[in-house]
């Protein structure tokens, strides 16, 4: 018998590349099937995302052959970029990489800044923004009352009326959703920073002041009557302070009254206290020039 030549042809593989099912998949809506084109027998296929391995996930199944890639169901973090490999005995390849477009939101839109409280005379400037794809069209409410679509809303120069609920609407053409968040703005006067005007706090200021001068004023009355003891009496009190003292102070004669004891610095006994009846007035004389050096404390004090 003759021998059997048998020859098995390998084609060089083509660059290949990816499709989808879907140009513009909505999130939590569509699944997206992705296909590494073209089709060629003895042909290993091989998916990348990003550059890396498929990571393990019950949303990502591969077909029996690893030519198609599904997606249950596309999410907004599915974007890629994706590509395919090809590899046979005698060759390999690598697609392009390849996006999704995914169209998702718009999410909740937020409000900026975060202020709520506002001064009367300034400007209003407040803006929305919300997580679109395509971006979301807005806008606005006052108080119910619909404005011209803006991002953006501005209002200079603004007053109490100007006071009420401002409500922000994002709406995304594709997926048609629709999504609005509420702001309460506060107009007032001129306040300070925990909300309180600067006319309530002046008067609360001038209250307490108020309050605490007649407190004083009682106060030093009732010591009056506690302590004073002499009545229709002047006298000069010179308390001597030499630097190195040799003797006790004296204190000097009241004009016209009996004579006062002598005492040294420091605590007076119960005696000496001032007179019981307040005086009428009280009177401060500055102390007199003909002082002694080692220096002193020298003060006239005269009650009516």
């Amino acid at each position: 018998m003759g021998n059997v030549l048998s020859v098995i042809c390998t084609v060089e593989l083509s660059k290949p590349n990816i499709t989808s099912n879907k140009s513009l998949p909505e999130e939590h809506k569509d699944p997206v099937v992705l296909t590494c084109e073209p089709q060629t027998q003895d042909t290993t296929y091989l998916w990348l995302i990003s550059s890396q391995s498929l990571p393990v996930s019950a949303r990502l199944q591969l077909s029996k052959d690893n030519r198609t890639l599904t997606l249950l169901p596309v999410t907004r973090n599915d974007t890629g970029p994706y590509e395919c490999e090809t590899r046979n005995p005698v060759s390999a390849g690598r697609s392009d990489p390849f996006t999704l477009n995914v169209v998702y939101g718009p999410d909740a839109p937020t409000i900026s800044p975060s202020d709520s409280h506002y001064l009367r005379g300034t400007n209003l400037n407040l803006s929305c923004q919300a997580a679109s794809n395509p971006p979301a069209q807005y806008s606005w409410l006052i108080n119910g009352s619909s404005q011209h679509p803006t991002q953006e809303l501005f209002i200079p120069n603004i007053t109490a009326h100007d006071s009420g609920s401002y409500t922000c609407l994002a709406h995304n053409s594709v997926t048609g959703l629709n999504r609005t968040t509420v702001k309460t703005i506060t107009v007032s006067a001129e306040q300070n920073d925990m909300g309180y005007s600067v006319g309530t706090i002046l008067g609360s200021v001038i209250g307490v002041l108020v309050v605490m001068a007649l407190g004083a004023s009682l106060g030093y009355f009732l010591y009056l009557r506690r302590t004073r003891r002499y009545h229709g009496i002047s006298f000069t009190l010179n308390l001597i302070l030499p630097p190195d003292p040799v003797g006790p102070p004296v204190v000097p004669r009241p004009r016209g009254k009996r004579p006062l004891p002598q005492r040294t610095l420091g605590r007076l006994p119960a005696a000496s206290s001032f007179p019981v009846d307040a005086p009428n007035s009280l009177h401060l004389v500055p102390p007199s020039p003909a002082a002694d050096q080692g220096g002193f404390l020298n003060s006239f004090i005269a009650y009516k």
